[in-house]
């Protein structure tokens, strides 16, 4: 079984890590290990990004126009907003929006 030495933890971090530990019921050593053994278990970004490359491969790109989409929901906002004027005003009531 191989060994591992951090050097250099900051104080604050041993702490935490003792306490932690000690909260699961298991030595700094064990805590560590398991830590290691969760996030070797995930892939890392870079080898997450091929899976996810190699996935889309040959998929059909959508290209997505935000400027337009934008616009068209000013649009229909402002729309809403008239009509609520205009019935309010053809009520002859006073304007339940301000502009």
């Amino acid at each position: 079984m191989g060994h591992l030495q951090v050097r250099n933890l900051p104080d604050d971090l041993h702490a935490k890590l003792a306490a932690r530990a000690r909260s699961q019921g298991t030595n700094m050593s064990q805590y560590v290990t398991e830590l290691i053994r969760g996030d070797l278990a995930r892939p890392s970004m870079a080898e997450w990004l091929v899976t996810r490359e190699k996935a889309w491969e040959g998929a059909p790109l959508r290209t997505i126009d935000t400027v337009a989409i934008l616009d068209e929901v000013r649009d229909e906002r402002e729309e809403h907003l008239l009509s609520v004027l205009r019935e309010s005003h053809a009520m002859g009531k006073e304007s339940p929006v301000t502009v």
